[in-house]
């Protein structure tokens, strides 16, 4: 009788191991997916990261008084969805940026 329920013991955990290997291995095919999807959404906005780089070197503003600077990154932030809460203009540059719902 202890003979056999080693032998059932044995199954039901190697029955585990292979349905866990099988959960893992759909979860590697997924992340490996996934990867491969961010990567070419990341290629994609390759041109516009550039155009970006390049606008706000083109600014040229002093540190702590980039106004043109500012005002073009909040409104690409506005553009894709964002809500955007600038500082008082009283205080130096900056805002805050949260993802709309959506």
């Amino acid at each position: 009788m202890r003979r056999s329920r080693q032998v059932v013991f044995s199954l039901l955990v190697a029955t585990v191991v292979v349905a866990a290997d099988a959960v893992w291995a759909a979860d590697d095919a997924r992340l490996e997916r996934l990867k491969k999807e961010v990567a070419a959404e990341i290629e994609e906005l390759a041109d516009l990261s550039q155009q970006m780089n390049d606008v706000v070197f083109s600014f040229a503003e002093l540190g702590f008084q980039e106004v043109e600077t500012s005002r073009y990154l909040t409104g690409i932030l506005r553009k894709n969805g964002f809500v955007v809460r600038e500082a008082p203009p009283s205080t130096s540059c900056g805002a805050a940026a949260i993802r709309a719902a959506g």
